[in-house]
């Protein structure tokens, strides 16, 4: 079951809305300049949490090894904020006149992070001097020394929470406040300011159009630092010169349209993505670095083709799981030896999202099974998991998303152990989606000053939410499904009070149009967004939900 949660009380006027929408994102008055109006200026060493004394060691070590020629190895994650971290950092080094090459380890058999097989390779491809993580090496302390055994000094730039027993590199760069690409991006046009003695601030916009593709896929609040990243960033996207990006914005159908966050969240990082997850994601980082405009095209297409199948992929196992779960249980968990382990945390999402409850999709092995798990809102999933921690090879994330590895023989057993103990810990609690909507709104107040209201708040993200409004009482004049399946359910709504009609899409709910055939007055759930159609631009509703009016 879905409730609607009304995040203000107050009766809305075309006045007090814009009002409304801040205080519900928690924008105090002292805040609203900032927030509707951040700069690049703005971020500084002090407000992103980075330590300055840690920086400049990295900058004076970093410059040693360029000046005497040494191997650097820019070892970075393979998802979209790791590699646009690791492009950035990489191509920083490279134009600097460093000996520096860019190393992304494979997801099935390197696994995340630093690992012993990596540095393995590392060694014997490269035998650097200086090794710098992007996006992990925080929780890595035994393979930080184990590096430096090898001969290596190491720098870690990652916004992970910092462990108990944290790691002892030569310098580390981090702050949870920023994503990765966002501390590689402030790092190294900082690096840039030191070596080439020119203003940190003129350097500040370089890099920008890698740096907003990874703050938006990996989540972070678009708040302070990041809110001014992902405004500036989208500014240097959408005129970007990068070639591999050119290449990608084409083959993902983009090309002339003004990009948002949302085409970075749905459609651009989606493919960085899909070759960490099934294939490699060196040519990701390659298309972002490539100087060459054929070579971009062909990278770009890769991404494509592999980004289809990473979705055929999901689509095949999730109607698995669908097909396996148990409902009842208190924590969803399935476990499949025909998952891709790149997958699975899509798969794990895509339960959690039907059934608003915790979920582990496990991919079974030859001797261990790898798990991605999901949950809900005040439900510490890596927490839950430690508590345990002597079933798992290894285990880590965050309170909303974790992984594990185990071994095969202990599956079952561990399923029964997290089912038991979950069923205790949610005893009681309602499992109920919970949609939070800004405010109520009569259907006459829909037009274009409201949708110039809610743009102000742009560039929209966590934190910062798209509005979400109520309206009560439509009358629906016109019900049809469209989509090649039939998925989708697209409604014409009158406002009797205007004599006016809008048009209301809501994408999925083709299925649930039974609930509601009969009537003809529903009170709906919705944003606001401008849809063009021949030239011609009017209002439209996205739908999120609907239930029938009493």
């Amino acid at each position: 079951m879905t409730t609607w949660k009304l995040l203000s009380q107050e009766e809305v006027t075309s006045q007090n809305l814009f009002s409304i929408l801040l205080k519900n994102r928690n924008i105090g008055k002292k805040d609203e300049e900032s927030f509707l109006h951040p700069t690049l200026e703005s971020i500084t060493f002090q407000t992103t949490g980075i330590d300055k004394k840690e920086a400049d060691i990295a900058v004076v070590r970093i410059k040693k090894a360029i000046k005497n020629r040494e191997s650097i190895v820019v070892y970075t994650d393979y998802d979209a904020d790791g590699v646009s971290g690791g492009a950035i950092l990489w191509e920083t080094l490279y134009k600097l006149g460093g000996h520096v090459m860019p190393y992304v380890p494979h997801r099935v058999r390197e696994g995340y992070g630093l690992s012993k097989l990596g540095i393995e390779n590392i060694k014997k491809e490269f035998n650097p001097a200086l090794l710098i993580t992007v996006d992990h090496g925080i929780t890595s302390g035994e393979k930080v020394e184990y590096a430096k055994h090898l001969g290596m000094d190491v720098i870690i730039l990652d916004h992970h929470l910092i462990p108990k027993n944290p790691p002892k590199p030569f310098a580390l760069v981090h702050t949870t406040g920023l994503c990765a690409s966002g501390i590689s991006w402030f790092f190294s046009n900082y690096l840039r300011s030191v070596v080439k003695e020119i203003s940190f601030e003129e350097l500040k916009k370089n890099y920008l159009d890698l740096a907003v593709i990874g703050t938006v896929a990996d989540l972070v609040p678009l708040t302070g630092p990041n809110r001014a990243i992902v405004k500036f960033g989208l500014e240097r996207l959408n005129n970007t010169k990068r070639l591999g990006l050119l290449a990608l914005i084409e083959q993902s159908g983009l090309k002339d349209k003004e990009i948002d966050t949302y085409h970075i969240g749905h459609i651009i990082a989606p493919r960085i993505n899909a070759m960490g997850r099934i294939t490699h994601a060196m040519d990701a980082l390659r298309l972002l670095c490539t100087t060459d405009g054929k070579r971009a095209r062909e990278l770009a297409r890769i991404l494509g083709y592999t980004n289809t199948n990473r979705q055929d992929l999901t689509r095949e196992s999730t109607d698995i799981a669908f097909e396996m779960v148990k409902k009842d249980e208190s924590i969803l968990i399935i476990s499949h030896e025909e998952f891709n382990e790149g997958i699975i945390g899509l798969v794990a999402g895509k339960l959690t999202e039907k059934y608003n409850k915790p979920s582990v999709v496990m991919s079974l092995g030859k001797e261990f099974a790898k798990a991605s798990a999901r949950s809900v809102a005040g439900f510490n999933i890596v927490e839950f998991f430690r508590e345990e921690i002597g079933w798992f090879v290894d285990v880590g994330g965050h309170p909303m998303a974790a992984g594990f590895t185990v071994k095969l023989e202990n599956v079952e057993k561990l399923q029964e152990v997290l089912e038991k103990k979950a069923k205790k810990i949610l005893k009681g609690r309602k499992m109920e989606k919970e949609i939070p909507v800004d405010a109520q709104l009569p259907l006459s107040a829909l037009d274009t000053k409201l949708l110039k209201t809610v743009e102000l708040l742009k560039p929209f993200g966590v934190a910062n939410p798209e509005p979400v409004f109520l309206s009560k009482n439509a009358e629906i004049v016109e019900k049809r499904f469209v989509g090649k399946t039939g998925s989708h359910l697209k409604i014409k709504i009158k406002d009797s009070k205007n004599n006016t009609y809008y048009e209301a899409m809501g994408f999925g709910m083709g299925e649930r149009v039974s609930e509601f055939i009969e009537n003809n007055h529903l009170d709906i759930v919705y944003r606001v967004c401008e849809n063009e159609w021949n030239g011609e631009k009017k209002l439209q509703l996205t739908l999120i939900d609907v239930k029938v009016s009493n």
